[in-house]
């Protein structure tokens, strides 16, 4: 056989190996990861969105935008981005910003524990790197609150720097361009899914790649249902080809979050409302009404027999207000609130360690946890109608 021939041979032989589905690979062929590459960017280029975070690609606004973005989707994002950037447009006006400033400002974004690394980070940027964020790779990771995903992502598209970036949505289409059916949050999927990404780089276009890979799983490969046929990929996705795009990645069973319920003590005196202030836990920074964990069947008498323990003035029960269900990462709370009122302060009534009373007239400056801000919000229309 002429080697012509058997070169020849040798490529087909090499392409129907890396495409069977006995055998998933990060390896293409250089003239098809090419055309993967150039198609991808193409589309990019005119079917992206316009978001803020794009208009100029400053560094601070794509690190605040990816601490956004970190399990929450874009269109909600998009208020709390300009409203934070009206109110601190600059590293080192977060430095000096007060934490209850912070807190306001992300207030109903969630997770908190990302506003407070932001606040930490932009300390530490000031002290280390003159209020400019650092466009070393290294020096990024060692901010509070950035891995290697968020680091990668403001090197990339901040600036320009050749790095790799896997989140949610990249995870998605990386798997189903691979038909890759495994644990998306394993260690050796992870790796795998890591070492493509690095893999498929184009040198220099890092910035336009890595987001367009984002936007497509935004956009068009979705979780269910994809719009197969728009995606400008389709003939390199062997999800696709193979007809398995419904079950990859592969979808891994949640463990059930566990459930608790609490009493929720909304007590009103003079025009003032008692709250706390955790200085530890899951509500750290964040006020909140006083509650206390209870049984289901009887949340109003435990929550009294709490409150005699502590030797407080016993409270007049004006309402008990419909009871809420609210989703934490680990929890599910069913939240009984009691709407009471004292007729005056006494002098003995001591006020525990974060424990203060607030005027009502202020409160919505406050920042307070997502299910709290709900009863907040039923505390001010109570106050409403019992003043008109």
């Amino acid at each position: 056989m002429p080697d012509e021939h058997i070169d020849q041979y040798l490529d087909f032989f090499s392409l129907f190996f890396l495409l069977s589905d006995s055998f998933v690979s990060q390896k293409m062929l250089p003239i098809e990861l090419s055309q993967l590459q150039n198609a991808l960017l193409n589309w990019f280029a005119e079917h992206q969105r316009d978001l803020p975070w794009r208009k100029n690609y400053k560094a601070y606004g794509v690190w605040i935008s990816e601490m956004m973005l970190q399990q929450t989707r874009v269109a909600t994002v998009l208020d709390y981005y300009d409203r934070w950037m009206r109110a601190l447009p600059s590293i080192p006006s977060v430095a000096t910003a007060e934490e209850g400033t912070i807190f306001k400002l992300w207030e109903g974004l969630g997770y908190y524990a990302r506003a407070r690394n932001i606040h930490r980070a932009a300390k530490q940027i000031c002290e280390q790197h003159a209020g400019e964020f650092p466009n070393d790779y290294e020096a990024i990771r060692q901010l509070p609150g950035i891995g290697p995903y968020t680091a990668g992502a403001i090197t990339s598209i901040a600036f320009e720097q050749d790095r790799p970036i896997v989140d949610g949505n990249v995870i998605r289409v990386l798997c189903r361009l691979l038909n890759l059916d495994a644990d998306p949050k394993a260690g050796s999927t992870q790796k795998k899914l890591w070492q493509v990404a690095t893999d498929w780089l184009p040198k220099g276009r890092a910035r336009n790649f890595n987001q367009g890979l984002m936007e497509l799983g935004a956009t068009v490969c979705y979780i269910q249902q994809p719009s197969c046929l728009l995606c400008p990929i389709q003939p390199h996705c062997q999800a696709y080809i193979h007809q398995t795009t419904a079950k990859i990645p592969r979808r891994v069973q949640r463990k059930a979050p566990t459930p608790v319920t609490k009493a929720v003590l909304v007590l009103v005196c003079e025009n003032k409302v008692l709250l706390r202030r955790p200085e530890q836990g899951l509500m750290q920074g964040l006020w909140a009404f006083p509650e206390t964990l209870v049984k289901e069947e009887e949340p109003l008498v435990e929550l009294q027999a709490e409150w005699q323990r502590r030797n407080r003035p016993n409270f007049q029960l004006q309402t008990n207000w419909p009871t809420l269900t609210h989703v934490y990462t680990t929890f599910l709370a069913t939240l009984h609130p009691f709407y009471c009122t004292l007729t005056s302060i006494q002098d003995d009534f001591t006020l525990e360690a974060e424990e203060q009373w607030h005027p009502l007239p202020s409160l919505q400056k406050l920042a307070m946890a997502k299910a709290h801000g709900r009863l907040r919000q039923s505390l001010l229309n109570q106050n409403d109608q019992d003043s008109s």
